[in-house]
């Protein structure tokens, strides 16, 4: 029987007071340990959650480095494209066009890694959207001319800045897809620009396709922008100083030195550039390096001091070069017996390419597929025989008119006809003086042509009156150009064919055209310009040079694929008193430009007759032409030949630029030049090298004082007719697309 509730409840037991606090440790324990478990838990789910947040964001990161990676390869395919290709459609990128495509190389980039890779080859003719990484090119507009504003960010380093430039902006669009191994995608969008831009070739005041090596022997200023696709080496001789007054960019380096291969000092002339401000600062103190190329912290030194006005490879200069035409190499110096250099730009002076495998783009670079007027030359026995004259058809957009593979020219007359008036006309703008010459006692006197010193030759020469070539064209006559009974016919009239470019044509030598597409002209000829100084000021200004009223084009610009010699003031007063190196001489001076093989300039006062006869360097008061006392004015723009330095190991220097324009007398007076000084190629005619004397005693030629400047009309953006543009690219306007700007700008794609 249980006992009742009351004795149970009086037995109960109370714990003493150790146990209870015993007990009351272990719920605590158990508390805390829970307590633990869920930090535990939300710890893991906190590390769980960061490593996807982490994963994600890797494979964000990854596809947006692909997208753009997508996009280089864009660009640099649209380069190349550009680089040799002049003309293109508006839809030139489209996938039913010449789409743009991904490389081999793309795909062993991203071998292996999360990147959704399309198919290989690459085929830019699917529909957008079939690949999940894919790349797509954008409209080609039509180029316009921007100026690049210095205050514009970003254009303030530009070797182009402060300069109108035809500019051209084709966009670019990058897809990229990444997925993980357990099937999480993530996908990135983006388009970057490319600009093409092409600078007139004249809107440089210097501009070299090789290594430039400036090295006066007197105090020379340079004004106007300066560039070279390779090197610059700058010294100053004998003390003299050289200060550059506007940017100055190289491809390569910067050096104060002189090129390696021929023995002369350094100097310790200072060498100046100018800072924003238009300070001219120093790089040298002496002969020692200074600041340059070589330096240690050359860039940030070189900003600091020029604020960006002298760049090199460090600021990534890039190549200015000529459309259609690749890079220029040098010749290799270990194999001597072998000129290997290839010289593609020279071709912008031969005569068309009438093969049926022609590149139609390079000989659109050629100043004979521009010229309105040309002048083919014949030979025979050494000696120049007849000429003839060809008018050239160009379309409505200057393209030149061809008949099959040739090109569609309208034979106008020839120094074999018989029309009195042709006859006459030719007569007076027009000659042909071959080389001859006899002994008097020890001296050889010159009877016809002239002997070129340098070459070490007699040149049989065709003359052009450039004064007579004026006046012929400004009267628009058709009967001095063609048999025919009417002034105004069009087929003759040189309204109808003049547009200011004349391009004279010698014989090719012997052999077949070299790896870099030259074949050159025949040596010992040469194209001599006479009479070409303009007159008068104002309402009485005359040009020296073809500039008809009638005519859209204005200015001349005059090339042969043989030597030039320019005798006398051309396109200028010949007076120190009016114009400048830099500002013209009348406000109606036209642009002109020269280029050839190589460029004499020869005094007014040159005598042909005395011109084989080496001069004692103890004579200062004889010249080789007479008088040493004329003063030389050149307007024109450049484009010559160099001999490089150390040539073949020859240990002959190039000249430098200061020599670009060849001398053959001993001067003691000023030559004033106002134009663009360019050396896009090797001489292949005369190849002689430079130097002042043909021995200890004998002079080639004595330097003049040199007045030199950058034609004030091709800073503002007046050119002579042809003049080239070189090209150069820029990318810029990078940006990343969210998917409806992606969807929308694609679907507007052609």
């Amino acid at each position: 029987m249980k006992e009742p509730m009351k004795k149970r409840i009086g037995k109960l037991r109370f714990a003493p007071a150790g146990s209870r606090r015993r007990g009351s440790a272990l719920a605590a324990v158990l508390i805390l340990c829970t307590a633990a478990a869920m930090i535990g838990a939300g710890t893991m789910d906190v590390a769980t959650t960061e490593r996807r947040l982490n994963h994600r964001a890797a494979m964000n990161l990854e596809a947006r480095n692909a997208a753009e990676a997508v996009v280089e390869y864009g660009l640099a395919e649209l380069s190349q494209r550009f680089q040799t290709q002049n003309s293109f459609q508006s839809n030139e990128l489209s996938r039913t066009q010449r789409p743009l495509t991904l490389p081999a190389s793309f795909y062993s980039v991203f071998a292996g890694s999360n990147v959704v890779l399309p198919a290989n080859p690459y085929s830019g003719a699917v529909e957008h959207g079939t690949y999940s990484t894919e790349l797509i090119g954008g409209s080609v507009p039509d180029a316009g001319w921007m100026f690049l504003d210095p205050r514009i960010p970003g254009n303030a380093s530009d070797p182009l800045s402060s300069r109108n430039v035809l500019v051209r902006q084709v966009r670019v669009y990058g897809r990229a897809t990444v997925r993980d191994s357990r099937g999480v995608e993530s996908v990135s969008r983006c388009r970057a620009t490319l600009q093409i831009r092409d600078a007139p070739l004249f809107s440089y005041a210097v501009f070299y396709n090789m290594d430039m090596e400036v090295a006066p022997g007197v105090t020379m200023d340079i004004v106007g922008p300066v560039h070279t696709n390779k090197n610059l080496y700058v010294c100053g001789q004998s003390g003299a100083s050289l200060r550059f007054h506007d940017t100055v960019t190289a491809v390569g380096g910067v050096y104060h030195t002189l090129k390696t291969g021929y023995g002369e000092s350094v100097g310790s002339g200072i060498i100046s550039f100018a800072n924003d401000a238009g300070n001219l600062v120093a790089m040298n103190t002496g002969s020692a390096h200074g600041y340059d190329s070589t330096y240690a912290d050359w860039y940030n030194k070189s900003m600091a001091l020029w604020d960006g006005n002298v760049q090199d490879s460090a600021y990534g200069v890039q190549k200015c070069a000529s459309v259609s035409l690749p890079d220029y190499e040098q010749d290799d110096l270990a194999t001597a017996t072998i000129d290997d250099a290839l010289n593609y730009a020279y071709q912008m002076i031969l005569p068309l390419n009438t093969s049926a495998s022609a590149n139609a783009s390079v000989e659109e670079q050629k100043f004979a597929y521009k010229a309105g007027l040309v002048l083919v030359i014949t030979t025979a026995s050494n000696n120049i025989t007849t000429y003839s004259l060809y008018a050239q058809k160009h379309d409505s957009d200057g393209k030149l008119v061809y008949s099959g593979t040739a090109p569609d020219r309208t034979f106008l007359c020839s120094s074999t006809s018989t029309d009195p008036e042709i006859a006459a006309n030719l007569a007076a703008i027009f000659a042909v003086n071959n080389y001859a010459s006899h002994t008097s006692g020890t001296a050889t006197i010159v009877d016809g042509g002239l002997y070129d010193t340098r070459r070490q030759k007699g040149v049989d020469l065709f003359e052009i009156n450039m004064g007579k070539l004026r006046d012929a064209l400004e009267r628009n006559d058709a009967r001095d150009w063609g048999n025919t009974s009417s002034a105004s016919d069009a087929t003759y009239a040189p309204s109808t064919w003049w547009n200011g470019i004349v391009y004279v044509e010698f014989p090719a030598a012997s052999g077949t055209a070299g790896p870099d597409g030259v074949l050159a002209s025949q040596d010992g000829y040469g194209l001599r310009l006479k009479n070409a100084q303009s007159s008068g000021s104002g309402s009485t200004y005359t040009p020296g040079i073809p500039d008809p009223s009638w005519s859209s084009a204005t200015g001349t610009t005059l090339v042969t694929n043989n030597v030039m010699y320019v005798q006398g003031n051309y396109n200028a007063d010949g007076k120190s008193s009016t114009g400048s190196s830099t500002t013209v001489d009348d406000p109606k001076e036209p642009a002109a430009a020269l280029a050839a093989d190589a460029i004499t300039l020869l005094s007014p006062g040159w005598a042909d007759a005395e011109s084989a006869r080496q001069v004692a360097k103890s004579t200062t008061t004889y010249k080789y032409a007479g008088a040493t006392s004329d003063y030389l004015e050149i307007s024109a723009a450049l484009i010559a030949g160099i001999v490089p330095t150390n040539k073949a190991n020859n240990g002959y220097g190039s000249g430098s630029v200061n020599n670009l324009p060849r001398f053959l007398e001993v001067w003691n007076q000023t030559v004033r030049y106002r134009g663009s000084l360019v050396a896009l190629y090797e001489s292949e005619i005369a190849i002689q090298p430079f130097r002042t004397s043909l021995s200890s005693s004998n002079y080639v030629f004595s330097p003049p004082q040199r007045d030199w400047g950058f034609n004030s009309l091709f800073s503002s953006g007046v050119y002579p007719p042809g003049t080239p543009n070189m090209r150069s690219f820029r990318r810029v306007d990078l940006k990343f697309l969210g998917e409806d700007e992606w969807n929308s700008e694609i679907a507007a794609l052609p």
